[in-house]
């Protein structure tokens, strides 16, 4: 008899910045299959909870590391590069509860408003998917930073509205740099940092 783990954790990184595509292909195939698994198995075998952890690759942080016009301009070009299976695994996936930033570098950045959102606008699927992101970062309630490079301000509370637990290990911290409040946070941990 075929069973899930309890959680299963997909992790995409890797340090060469030129195999951010093949990176993208493996987590196209990938989704595929948990997509599979979760449609199929769903009643059966499949109760799992899913963790992302992510690497430096700048198509898949940005839309959820920001809350501004850059977070849609990546999940534009994702749906260009065809990540179909992506998308429809993480709109599919219902215990998707943790978020794990590993070894990416995040300085002061402009809030750059996106003002699409206010106006009326016809819907595609770019805009299906913008929403599946929405609520994927919405329904995270464990936030972690691992050998993270953290100088200036991000404004993480209004990304993940829900988020209890919150770490930070071996992380590199600005002494005066602001990451919002948190409503929900029940722990903290900040393990092995440093500040500037």
């Amino acid at each position: 008899m075929m069973k899930f783990s309890d959680c299963i954790t997909i992790k995409i990184f890797s340090k060469q910045q030129s195999t951010q595509y093949q990176q993208l292909e493996n987590v196209e195939k990938l989704c595929q299959h948990l997509l599979w698994g979760i449609l199929e198995l769903k009643n059966e075998y499949l109760s799992s909870r899913f963790s992302l952890q992510f690497g430096d690759n700048r198509y898949l942080i940005h839309p959820f590391i920001r809350q501004d016009y850059w977070s849609r301009v990546k999940v534009k070009e994702l749906h260009e590069i065809g990540m179909k299976h992506y998308f429809s695994f993480l709109d599919n996936a219902e215990g998707i509860d943790t978020i794990t930033f590993n070894d990416i570098y995040l300085c002061n950045y402009d809030v750059i408003p996106d003002y699409s959102n206010s106006a009326v606008n016809k819907y595609d699927k770019t805009t299906k998917c913008n929403s599946i992101v929405f609520q994927v970062r919405s329904q995270i309630t464990n936030l972690k930073f691992i050998e993270c490079t953290l100088l200036g301000t991000a404004n993480f509370p209004q990304v993940f509205p829900q988020i209890q637990r919150l770490s930070f290990e071996n992380c590199i911290l600005l002494n005066k740099g602001e990451y919002g409040q948190f409503k929900n946070l029940k722990e903290l941990r900040v393990m092995s940092s440093e500040t500037y």
